[in-house]
């Protein structure tokens, strides 16, 4: 009897998993990620409609594995919420995924890794109050994507003007095409605008003290932006590769950093800070 009870258990263990593990898209690979777990990457997975399961072979599936789908060809992804221990979307996760519009990011994701979503089509996103520690910009060249939200209840984080604010230093650290930077920030952080090429116009206010590295690289179609009085720094590459055509960087500026106008083919004037 007792055997018998054991065998039992056996079984309906063996059908649980299967069933949790089976319900995800054949084909995907599961590794250790470290400081993003145990994690799934696309590997030999042909599905344009990925499925993620809550199991993998060795454990419970906790995250997106660093570059885990970058520049594949997938189109949608459904990500387990799973009693919080799907926490993490790694580095590069879904960078230039193109064919991917929209996403649902599950209730239980804590971390999202550097330049998670870039260069992909996703036209909005909610960020979930679960969000504790958004690195460099994960949106970065998602420049289809109009309407960014997020929970109330997000104490790190907020949006304002349809842009994604670090509430400890007021630093703006996604910014898109028809973003309007509130005068509560006073920092244009890491690549914050970097490669939104539908951006033509965009007013700094005077709260603003500093452009970090790549603000505003890549933003062809941007032909003339104001700095305030109120800037002491532009970082690396601030607007490089951008469509800027005239540039007036004024007295305040004490600092700048390399190839800030690098490759800026129609920069005709620039007229520089007497303090540099």
């Amino acid at each position: 009897m007792r055997m018998r009870r054991v065998l039992l258990v056996l079984v309906l263990v063996v059908l649980v998993m299967s069933v949790l593990y089976g319900e995800g898209t054949p084909g995907l690979e599961f590794n250790d990620c470290h400081l993003f777990f145990y994690g799934v990457s696309i590997g030999t997975a042909t599905c344009l409609d990925i499925v993620v399961p809550r199991y993998g072979p060795e454990g419970i599936v906790r995250s997106i594995a660093i570059e885990g789908f970058a520049g594949s060809d997938i189109t949608s992804i459904t990500m387990p919420s799973f009693a919080g221990l799907f926490t993490a979307i790694g580095h590069h996760a879904f960078s230039r995924c193109t064919g991917l519009t929209s996403i649902t990011i599950p209730s239980s994701v804590q971390l999202i890794g550097i330049h998670a979503f870039a260069y992909t089509n996703l036209t909005s996103v909610h960020l979930p109050r679960s969000a504790w520690f958004i690195d460099r910009n994960p949106f970065m060249g998602c420049s289809e994507l109009k309407e960014i939200t997020i929970d109330e209840n997000v104490v790190r984080y907020r949006v304002e003007g349809n842009s994604l604010i670090r509430n400890s230093n007021n630093a703006l650290i996604s910014g898109f095409q028809n973003s309007v930077i509130p005068e509560s920030v006073t920092i244009i952080a890491y690549y914050a605008f970097g490669n939104q090429s539908n951006l033509t116009y965009i007013n700094i206010p005077n709260s603003v003290t500093s452009f970090e590295w790549g603000a505003f690289e890549g933003c062809t179609a941007l032909t003339t932006i104001t700095i305030p009085e109120s800037v002491t720094h532009i970082g690396n590459m601030a607007f490089a590769r951008s469509g800027l055509i005239s540039i007036d960087i004024p007295n305040s500026v004490t600092s700048v950093g390399l190839s800030v106008l690098a490759d800026c083919k129609n920069l005709e004037n620039v007229t520089l800070s007497s303090n540099l």
